[in-house]
């Protein structure tokens, strides 16, 4: 009986990927994958992330970033050059994939680690990102920067409520909130309608919850916020 061939990376991608409101370009999907392999090749030196394989990562890290897209799509139609913040970056994600595929997206990477920051300086140059994208390695604390996010998004940096206070000084009157979440009923303060700020409540009103992990048969979420005006 003839061997199966092992799908490749690529027929991981585009079978993970299934949404026809939104392909993946041949480009696009060029360098999603040249992503992935810089991402591999430095973790195997400085272990930037748990997922040991280029498979595991690309459900991992490149599906799990493209899950914001079509919503993010909707929220920045008709922004001119929108900005979008990525709050303890890590590995880049999800900023540098959504880069990827918004070309008219300008992201900023926060990571305060030294060899992750490296890496996200090293993979943008690499991609030709440079002028879109920039990485700022320090405490988001410490962040300089004028407060004219359209987007402010994280995943698995911190607990909700403290991304947001965090991050508060650095939003505008309409900017909102990505927070990208595993099992909502360990996030305090939250429900299926509300979002209730344990010491702000007036500040924050949810948007919207999107199970986005159905599919790839994980808890994945994305919560929307956005300021109280």
């Amino acid at each position: 009986m003839p061997t199966r061939a092992q799908p490749t990376l690529r027929d991981l991608l585009l079978a993970g990927w299934q949404q026809p409101s939104h392909p993946l370009s041949p480009a696009a999907q060029d360098e999603l994958l040249l992503f992935l392999s810089e991402l591999h090749h430095w973790n195997q030196v400085h272990s930037l992330t748990a997922v040991k394989t280029e498979s595991e990562a690309v459900s991992r890290h490149l599906l799990d970033a493209l899950s914001c897209w079509p919503s993010l799509s909707a929220k920045l139609s008709g922004l001119e050059a929108p900005r979008l913040l990525d709050v303890g970056s890590g590995t880049g994600v999800p900023g540098i994939p959504l880069a990827i595929v918004l070309p008219d997206l300008r992201v900023t990477l926060v990571e305060r680690v030294a060899r992750k920051a490296a890496f996200l300086r090293h993979v943008c140059a690499r991609l030709g990102l440079n002028a879109r994208v920039r990485v700022e390695q320090v405490d988001v604390r410490d962040l300089s920067d004028e407060s004219g996010y359209a987007i402010i998004a994280s995943r698995a940096f911190a607990a909700l409520e403290q991304f947001l206070d965090l991050t508060w000084p650095l939003s505008g009157a309409q900017t909102q909130w990505l927070y990208m979440a595993g099992k909502l009923n360990e996030i305090k303060g939250l429900s299926a309608t509300f979002y209730a700020h344990p010491t702000c409540p007036e500040r924050f009103v949810l948007d919207s919850i999107e199970d986005v992990g159905r599919e790839r048969s994980v808890e994945r979420h994305l919560i929307w916020l956005r300021r109280a005006n």
